[in-house]
Formats: C-alpha cells, sequence, structure tokens
C-alpha cells in the first residue's frame, strides 16, 4: 500500500493488458501510450494499480519551483473512472512524493463540472494543491 491508500506499486507491461478496453476508450494515442509505458521502464514514471484501477504518475518540477504531480494516465474496470474514485488516494500519494500540486491534461469535455472548487483549469489542464 502506497499513502495508506489501496494502490502499490505495479509493472507497466503487465498490469497494462488489464485495462487495455478502457485505455481505448478514452481515446490515448499509440504516441503518448509509448511515451507513458517509456517513461515507466526507464524510471521517471510510476505504475501504481488497484483491485479497480491502474495510474501512471510523474513528477516535473515547474519554473515557479512547484512540483506537479502529472497524472499521464488513468484507467479503471468499473463504471466511473478510477481518477474520479480515487482522487483523494492520488491527492495523498502525490503528497506522499512530494509533489505541491495534483494535475492532468485531458481533452475531454465536462472535467470542469465533475470536478471540485479546489481545482483550477487552464485550456486543457487541470491542477489542484495536494498540502
Amino acid at each position: 500500500m502506497i499513502a495508506g491508500t489501496h494502490f502499490v506499486f505495479g509493472d507497466y507491461d503487465q498490469s497494462r493488458p488489464v485495462f487495455d478496453a478502457r485505455i481505448q476508450r478514452a481515446r490515448c494515442a499509440l504516441e503518448e501510450m509509448e511515451k507513458t509505458r517509456s517513461k515507466c521502464n526507464n524510471g521517471t514514471a510510476v505504475c501504481l494499480v488497484c483491485p479497480d484501477g491502474l495510474v501512471v504518475l510523474t513528477l516535473e518540477q515547474e519554473a515557479d519551483e512547484t512540483i506537479d504531480a502529472w497524472v499521464l494516465l488513468a484507467a479503471s474496470t468499473g463504471a466511473t473512472g478510477v481518477f474520479r474514485q480515487h482522487e483523494g488516494a492520488m491527492v495523498a500519494i502525490a503528497r506522499e512524493l512530494g509533489a505541491t500540486r495534483l494535475t492532468f491534461r485531458t481533452d475531454r469535455k465536462g472535467w470542469k463540472r465533475l470536478l471540485g472548487p479546489e481545482w483550477s483549469e487552464s485550456g486543457d489542464v487541470y491542477s489542484r494543491g495536494v498540502s
């Protein structure tokens, strides 16, 4: 368990096939999937799995010295997405990793109304503090 959540570290190549149908439904470009895989394999991103989902996170330091925990991929086996189901866990994990913000990019419309007031939006990027 990581940061008291149901997530554990997983191997991306072994974990991904379980979630392939959901990943494909999320309209992930093959190029982005390969970048995500490469980051997991070279240690610059971590693959986290729980019974109903997979999340890939990477840390990036921004020019203003904040550290973003970027969600590169989130896929679930459930009706609602793993990110929505486990947002609190993602915040706890990001905090444990030393991040100051949790951030993700999406081209899907509607996230604004699904997220709480702690989230900010800039184009297709959403972020929130984790302290």
